[in-house]
C-alpha cells in the first residue's frame, strides 16, 4: 500500500522550547512532526521528552532527528532531505524557523526557499522570566510560556547549485584530500572516471588541450565565479566556505 499523501508536516528543532513548538503544531493540525535535536547535550532532553509527550497525546506521528543544530552545513543537509521527500510524496511542509538556535534558522530559511516549504514564524507572548522557571509544575515548559499565533513568512525560491557543478567539485576536493596535485591534467581524469567529461585524449593519448580548456570554461571558471573555490598560489586553489557547504550539502 502506498503511504497517505496530503498530509500536513512541520518540521522543528528542539533546545530549551516546548510550548513555541506545539502551538503552530497544534495550529496548523499537523499530522507528522520533525523534530531536530542535538543529542549529545543532555541538558535538552527534558524539552524534547516533553514534546514528545504532548505529540502522542494528540496522536500526532513524530520523526526525532539527531543533527548537530549549531552548524549550519549539517542542518542544512538534514533539512533539504526532509523537504525534498515530503514535498515529493505530496505533502503540506511547514517548518518553525522561530525555535531553536540562529545555525537553524539560516538553514531552515535557505531550506524553505529551495524546496518551497513554508517558513512558519511564532512570537512570543509570555515568557517563562528566567531559567528557574523553565518548568513549571515539574513539566519542562521552556522560555515561551505564551506564544502568538504564527505567521507564514513572505517566499522567494533559490535554486541549488548545478549538479555537475557540485559533484565536479567534490571530484576536485577528493583528488586534493588524497594528497594529489590538483592539476588540468589529474582532475580532468578523475572527471573523466566520475562521468562528468569524455572525449579527453589527443590522438596521443595524452589529455588534449581541448579537454583543458573545457574543464576550466565548464567547471573551474564556474567555481570561482560562485565563490567557491580561491586562489592560493599559482594554479593552486582551496576551498571557500561556499565550496564547503555546496560539497557536504548538495547531491550526496
Amino acid at each position: 500500500m502506498s503511504s497517505p499523501t496530503n498530509l500536513r508536516i512541520m518540521v522543528s528543532c528542539v533546545t530549551f522550547e516546548t510550548v513555541k513548538i506545539l502551538d503552530p503544531i497544534k495550529h496548523y493540525r499537523i499530522d507528522r512532526a520533525y523534530l531536530l535535536y542535538y543529542g549529545r547535550k543532555p541538558v535538552y532532553e527534558a524539552f524534547l521528552e516533553q514534546v514528545q509527550k504532548e505529540l502522542k497525546k494528540n496522536n500526532i506521528q513524530e520523526e526525532r532527528v539527531e543533527v548537530e543544530v549549531y552548524l549550519f552545513r549539517p542542518v542544512l543537509k538534514e533539512m533539504l532531505a526532509i523537504l525534498k521527500m515530503e514535498r515529493e510524496a505530496g505533502n503540506h511542509v511547514y517548518v518553525n524557523i522561530a525555535a531553536g538556535p540562529a545555525a537553524f534558522s539560516s538553514a531552515a530559511m535557505v531550506a524553505c526557499m529551495m524546496e518551497r516549504a513554508i517558513p512558519v514564524f511564532v512570537g512570543t507572548r509570555e515568557y517563562t522570566v528566567d531559567a528557574k522557571h523553565y518548568f513549571i509544575d515539574g513539566k519542562a515548559v521552556g522560555m515561551t510560556k505564551a506564544t502568538y499565533p504564527p505567521s507564514e513568512l513572505p517566499l522567494f525560491h533559490l535554486e541549488p547549485p548545478p549538479e555537475k557543478e557540485v559533484k565536479a567539485l567534490r571530484a576536485w576536493k577528493s583528488v586534493k584530500d588524497a594528497g594529489g596535485i590538483t592539476s588540468d591534467t589529474r582532475i580532468i581524469k578523475k572527471l573523466e572516471q566520475e562521468g562528468l567529461m569524455k572525449d579527453i585524449h589527443d590522438e596521443l593519448g595524452k589529455v588534449s588541450q581541448k579537454a583543458k580548456m573545457m574543464y576550466r570554461r565548464r567547471y573551474l571558471d564556474k567555481w570561482k565565479e560562485r565563490g567557491w573555490i580561491e586562489p592560493i598560489g599559482r594554479g593552486r586553489y582551496q576551498l571557500t566556505e561556499d565550496g564547503k557547504v555546496a560539497v557536504e550539502v548538495f547531491y550526496n
